[in-house]
Parts: C-alpha cells; structure tokens; sequence
C-alpha cells in the first residue's frame, strides 16, 4: 500500500505487534514481552526511509496504554495504532 502526499509516494507497512515485534512464543499472549530487537531494528530502518508505520494487534482498545507504552520504551518509531482486529 502506498501513500502520496506533494508528490511524493510513501510505503505504508503494517506490522504486527505479538510475535513480530515481541519475541514470546507463538500462541502465549503477555503483558509485558520480551522484545525482538532484530524486527524492531527493520522497523526503525523502514520508518527512516520515509515509510509509514501501522502496529496492528488483536488486542484489546483497553490495552492501547500499554501497548503504545510498550512501543515507547523500546523505541519502536510508529505513526499509529490499529487495536483488535478482526481474525
């Protein structure tokens, strides 16, 4: 998906927050996950080259504090969040 605003042309990446950027296990959900610095580091070299960046999660809205603490502290560059999705 792209996006072009004065003519310039943007990537939007959407990326997923549990087991992409976080490195629990693949069916375990916690509140407070390990990160994985190897994703994170992707995601920083995509939002340097002028990309757009999305975390999607199927969390719940009433853990957007938490999870967008979470982006902060571990310095995940975002534009924004989308919260529970549809599965």
């Amino acid at each position: 998906m792209t996006y072009t605003e004065n003519k310039k042309t943007r990537t939007v990446r959407h990326i997923d927050f549990d087991h992409t950027l976080t490195a629990d296990r693949k069916g375990t959900y916690s509140e407070y996950p390990e990160p994985c610095h190897q994703m994170i580091g992707t995601v920083e070299k995509y939002y340097r080259n002028g990309d757009i960046i999305i975390i999607w999660t199927a969390r719940m809205w009433k853990d957007a504090t938490r999870l967008v603490s979470w982006l902060i502290n571990h310095q995940v560059p975002f534009h924004g969040v989308y919260m529970q999705k549809r599965l």
